[in-house]
Parts: C-alpha cells; sequence; structure tokens
C-alpha cells in the first residue's frame, strides 16, 4: 500500500498566501460577514482546532478598502514571523476568513489533496526549523514551497483524515461541554455570592425583612417562590442548598451582607506566590504555562507547555494555586 504513495512538494499541494495589514481604524469591531484574525486569536479556546472566532470582525465593503482577499475553508493559517513562529501552531479555517500580515495561509490544491488531511500532514513540519533571522525569525513562501509531503491516494487520505479528524471533533464537543459547565458556575457564584438569592429566598420563606436594596431582587425571588409553592416544591433553591445559607441580613461597611459573614480583603485569604527558579533540567521535566496558555475568564487551566521551551527566569506554582494576567491587556486572564 506504501508504494502507492506519491512524493510532492508543497507548492505543487498548496498555495501560499500571504495575510493583509489591517488598518488600525477597522480594527475593534466584535461581529462582520469575516473574521479578521491576528495571530493572538490562535490562542482562543474556540479556535483550538479549527478558526472559527476571532476578536475583530470585518464587512465586505471593509475587504474592498483594505484589498484582501478572504482564504477559503480549509485554509491552514500559521505564524509566519517572530516568536509566535517558533511555537509552530496550525490552524484550520472553518469559514472565509482574513489574517493579518504576520501570518500565513496555505490554500490546499484540493485536485492534489484532501484538506483535511493536508492540515494533518502539514503538523508534521517544525517551520521553525526553515525559518530565516535570528533575532526576528521569518518564513519564506520559498522555503515552504520546497518541503516536501508523502501523499497517498485519495481514499486513504480521506480515511486517515475522518480517523483523526473524529478524535479533534471529539475534543471539541469536550470544549463546547466545559465552557457550558463553566458558564453555569459563573452563573452559580453569582446567583449565590453576588445577588444572595438563597439568602434572599430563606429570608422570604421565614419572614424575615429584606434591604431595601434588594427589594427588586426580592419581589422576583418572591414570583419565583411563589411558581415553586405552585408546583408543589418549597423552595426556588434546593433545600440542601438553602440550608447552608442563612435567612436574614445584616449590615456591614459594604452595605447589606448575610448575617454571619463578613467584608474582608484578598490578602486576608490568599497570599503571593514568589517562588524563583531558572531553566533547569528539573523545570524541563514539569509543565510550563505562559500566558498565551492561559484562556480568558476561564475556571480551569486546560493547557500548558513542555517546560524544554522555557528560556528565561521563571516561578514555581503548585496545584490549586491561582494564576492570573499581572500586566495589561491580560488583566481578565485568570
Amino acid at each position: 500500500m506504501a508504494g502507492e504513495w506519491a512524493t510532492a512538494t508543497l507548492a505543487e499541494l498548496c498555495e501560499f498566501r500571504a495575510g493583509s495589514v489591517f488598518k488600525p481604524a477597522l480594527q475593534g469591531r466584535s461581529s462582520g460577514e469575516f473574521p479578521f484574525v491576528k495571530v493572538s486569536d490562535m490562542n482562543l479556546s474556540s479556535n483550538a482546532v479549527r478558526i472559527q472566532d476571532a476578536n475583530n470582525w470585518v464587512s465586505r465593503d471593509d475587504l474592498r478598502e483594505l484589498r484582501a482577499k478572504p482564504l477559503p475553508p480549509g485554509t491552514v493559517v500559521f505564524a509566519k514571523i517572530g516568536e509566535a513562529l517558533r511555537q509552530n501552531r496550525l490552524r484550520q479555517v472553518a469559514r472565509e476568513t482574513i489574517v493579518d500580515n504576520n501570518m500565513m495561509g496555505a490554500v490546499p490544491r484540493v485536485d492534489r489533496i484532501d484538506a483535511r488531511y493536508f492540515y494533518y500532514a502539514l503538523s508534521q513540519f517544525d517551520f521553525s526549523d526553515i525559518a530565516q533571522g535570528t533575532a526576528l525569525p521569518y518564513l519564506t513562501i520559498a522555503s515552504l514551497s520546497a518541503l516536501t509531503l508523502d501523499v497517498p491516494p485519495a481514499d486513504e487520505q480521506r480515511a486517515i483524515a475522518h480517523i483523526l479528524g473524529t478524535l479533534d471533533d471529539k475534543i471539541e464537543l469536550n470544549r463546547r461541554m466545559n465552557e457550558t459547565l463553566e458558564a453555569m458556575a459563573r452563573a452559580l457564584f453569582k446567583s449565590w455570592f453576588v445577588d444572595f438569592d438563597p439568602v434572599i429566598d430563606n429570608a422570604l420563606h421565614a419572614g424575615n425583612s429584606i434591604p431595601s436594596a434588594l427589594a427588586e431582587k426580592a419581589d422576583r425571588r418572591r414570583d419565583m417562590l411563589a411558581r415553586a409553592k405552585a408546583e408543589g416544591r418549597d423552595y426556588c433553591s434546593p433545600k440542601h442548598i438553602a440550608a447552608l445559607f442563612p435567612d436574614r441580613f445584616e449590615i456591614s461597611d459594604l452595605g447589606e451582607i448575610p448575617m454571619g459573614w463578613e467584608p474582608g480583603k484578598l490578602r486576608d485569604v490568599l497570599e503571593q506566590r514568589v517562588e524563583r527558579c531558572v531553566a533547569s533540567p528539573n523545570t524541563a521535566a514539569c509543565p510550563y504555562v505562559p500566558i498565551d496558555c492561559i484562556s480568558p475568564k476561564s475556571l480551569f487551566l486546560r493547557e500548558s507547555k513542555s517546560g524544554a521551551e522555557a528560556q528565561s527566569s521563571l516561578t514555581w506554582f503548585y496545584k490549586g494555586d491561582l494564576l492570573f494576567g499581572a500586566m495589561r491587556p491580560y488583566f481578565h486572564k485568570v
């Protein structure tokens, strides 16, 4: 079977297209007809395998102003310059997409190679090996075009892509489930510890007074409680949850808070870990977490890199520690 495979250069299998300059005046839109993808957008959790989202979107009219041609679905995109190139991240676009001029797209020639197989085949290369420049590495179309791939017959390409694609589809499904569960967890936290819904429920059930600042919330919860009783349920909050909360409020420096609770500061419950180290064989055996591995507003750390990639001063962290971005624009990464 392997004898039927053919060898071809990337120039024969795809067309390389450079990205477009992104005018500042067109940046910052959260919706539009086309995602305009920057290197940083590859860090979005929704773009872990396929580019589906972006922090900037543009219209068809914008394309004319930018003189940009969208990359078709199936195109493989990657960083072409700078440190991002060394990370060797590949993504396949799921829809017509524009990329900025720090990126490049490889558009597969579908008469020669299956688009999904092409994506997986490209992952065998480490583009930093063919990068030129030292202080600022960069890729050229000439060096990329000269790379060669072993290409199986079309039916084998599709079979291989199907197997690998099924695994990626499962990963994507799990990611979406995790996002849904995290959204539920954030909603519950807000309900319990910001809006004090279980305390309001308990106070209403016990006939205790509700602070005037919470009157509107209390009216809403009163309606929900009435509906729950009409349906044969005693509480809007489940009994085992309601039992964990008080049934009245008290005055504090922060205003009305549940009785028995007290105001505090982060320093009362957290301490900053400052345990510095330098890259060594010991750190090479541990996971390495640069800022791009931390997803925005995520409850759990899903990604890390090999400690062998760490090249600078480091800090030890331990299971259960909270990591967050300490410099703009990474404050939202926790």
